[in-house]
Formats: structure tokens, C-alpha cells, sequence
């Protein structure tokens, strides 16, 4: 069974928290802004060369051909947008200014409002 046609198997939050910290963040929920420049810093496509078999173990094979090879900061963005689509997680883009020079940022938020997981049980009737 694939999931969103991109993952063999869908992960545990658990097991995306060494995932994350390639990206030099520390859980779904950290509120850490990044650009690609903080990427190329912190050596995250280093990174991810160096441990593909986590990413390997939740990709399909083709898939894994296509995002994991000739990696780039922005592939690196991609990757990181796809596995927080499976949490309903997302990366959010902003342009900023950082010393003169034109930008994006990004940072994770959460794409649902965790006071609506709770619905209450309704009956509706038509007469």
C-alpha cells in the first residue's frame, strides 16, 4: 500500500525526530525559522547523504530515485514538505530581507487546529 504515492510506509513521529534533526530541527513542533543558507551552515545535504537509508526505508524505490539523488538545499525542502504532509504538518515560505539580500524563510506549523480533532457525535434528521 502506497501512501500519497511518494511512501512505501507511512513513519511514527517517533521515527521522523532523526529525520528532522538532519534539518537541525527537534521535533514537528519546533518553532525554529530557517532559510537555505542556514541549510548549506548546518550541512544538511551532507547529512542526508550520509544517512539515506532513513529515508530509503519510507520511500518507494522510484520515488526514492527521484528526491534523493543530486540533492540541493532545495530538494532538501521538498523532501522535508513531504514527510510533514504525512503528520498534517507543512512548511510555511515567507520572503525576508536578511542583510541586503532577498530570501525565503521557512518554519513548520501545523495545518489543523487541535481543538477541532474533538467533534462532538450529532444526529441529523430530514423529516
Amino acid at each position: 500500500m502506497t501512501i500519497n504515492q511518494l511512501f512505501k510506509k507511512k513513519p511514527t513521529p517517533e521515527s521522523v525526530v532523526p529525520i528532522l534533526q538532519l534539518f537541525n530541527l527537534s521535533s514537528l513542533d519546533d518553532q525554529k525559522s530557517f532559510t537555505k543558507k542556514d541549510l548549506q551552515n548546518f550541512e544538511t545535504v551532507k547529512k542526508i547523504n550520509e544517512n539515506k537509508e532513513l529515508f530509503e526505508e519510507i520511500y518507494l524505490h522510484c520515488k526514492a530515485k527521484v528526491y534523493l539523488e543530486d540533492l540541493t538545499e532545495k530538494k532538501c525542502v521538498t523532501i522535508l514538505r513531504q514527510i510533514l504532509k504525512l503528520f498534517k504538518y507543512n512548511l510555511k515560505s515567507t520572503e525576508k530581507y536578511i542583510q541586503g539580500e532577498k530570501m525565503i524563510e521557512y518554519h513548520v506549523y501545523c495545518t489543523f487546529k487541535k481543538e477541532e480533532v474533538n467533534i462532538e457525535k450529532c444526529i441529523i434528521s430530514f423529516d
